[in-house]
């Protein structure tokens, strides 16, 4: 366990008092998400464990974000608030492991939420262990039905054992979760290892977590799912915008890491698939004014193979679409809201 030290400091009243230092650091990049805002710092806030620090990286929000996280911060002084012009979840994200002082980090989303006990559950896990990070099981929740749903990997990593990726290589690609927000890292390891995140706004945490996951010597993952993931319109990944035309800087980032560990080749199918996934979500999130140049873009960036293969799954894709638009009964999931789409000659009805 982290032996912690007691600080002598001095308050506005002259008297002298003993701080302990932070346990754990928790990083909320935040943008535009008053809405959102204030049940996940009420979540943090009632950790059961309480020596920890939670910055908040104000990333250019214009709406009440930062007023709400300011009154918050005068209620409690765990709660550190620094802003900055708005460059996305990886450049915030980074900014927060730069002013963390905990000897371990998580990063929360601030449109989520936590149980009472994920940190304190994860805090020991880590501590106990001496491992480099600690992973746990998360739920879904569909704002727009009420739904609270849990994740299911199958397969999973071995539950609540030390491991790393060389005793199960599916775990790097395949199984639990890319994101970072269901895990506590050593900040040590974070800091030696170089680990941080993309500055693209898409899919910045790809290259974090894969990191990670190869670099850890010892991983601990426990099946409980104390982390609430919030599915809902606002989100990042539901926004089309012209940027999302480059997706190449994280495609490379991926590609440059495992060449640089000499595991390349020994990944190269999942690191295919992964690019794939990628450039898909990129084309998605592009809009349609912007698709053409998007097209050229990709045949420039991708290998000849990978092009044909991200090809064929739009021509499979528009030819489903087709047949779809003729006569189809489907059940659909658009953000979080469910409906059954019926579509006779081109027109649909949604109920």
């Amino acid at each position: 366990v982290f032996k912690k030290e007691k600080y002598l400091y001095k308050d506005m009243e002259n008297q002298f008092k003993y701080i302990t230092p932070p346990s754990l650091s928790i990083i909320l990049p935040c943008y535009n998400v008053d809405k959102y805002i204030e049940k996940a710092l009420c979540s943090l806030i009632n950790q059961t464990i309480k020596n920890i620090e939670i910055i908040c990286i104000n990333d250019g929000s214009s709406d009440k974000t930062l007023n709400i996280i300011n009154e918050y911060a005068l209620k409690d002084d765990r709660i550190k608030v620094y802003s900055q012009k708005n460059q996305g979840q990886g450049i915030a994200r980074n900014k927060g492991i730069c002013h963390a002082t905990a000897p371990y980090i998580a990063f929360m989303d601030p449109d989520d939420w936590v149980e009472p006990d994920m940190y304190e559950n994860l805090y020991k896990l880590a501590s106990n262990n001496d491992v480099d990070f600690v992973e746990c099981g998360f739920n879904k929740y569909y704002e727009s039905t009420d739904e609270l749903k849990p994740v299911l990997f199958s397969p999973s990593p071995a539950e609540n054992k030390v491991f790393n990726y060389t005793n199960d290589k599916n775990y790097v690609f395949k199984q639990t979760a890319i994101p970072v927000w269901n895990k506590l890292f050593k900040k040590s390891f974070i800091i030696d290892n170089n680990i941080y995140f993309s500055e693209k706004k898409l899919y910045e945490d790809q290259i974090f977590t894969l990191k990670a996951k190869v670099l850890a010597k010892k991983i601990i993952y426990t099946p409980n799912r104390l982390y609430n993931y919030n599915i809902h319109p606002e989100s990042a990944l539901t926004i089309q915008k012209k940027e999302n035309i480059h997706f190449d800087d994280i495609i490379n980032e991926i590609t440059d890491f495992f060449k640089s560990i000499n595991l390349y080749n020994e990944f190269k199918e999942d690191i295919n698939a992964t690019i794939i996934n990628i450039v898909r979500e990129h084309y998605t999130l592009c809009p349609d004014t912007f698709k053409k140049e998007f097209l050229k873009h990709a045949k420039n960036v991708l290998s000849e193979d990978l092009y044909k293969v991200f090809k064929k799954n739009r021509k499979i894709e528009n030819k489903n679409r087709l047949i779809e638009n003729i006569f189809s009964l489907k059940n659909e999931n658009k953000f979080g809201v469910k409906y059954k789409r019926i579509t006779f000659l081109g027109l649909k009805i949604e109920f």
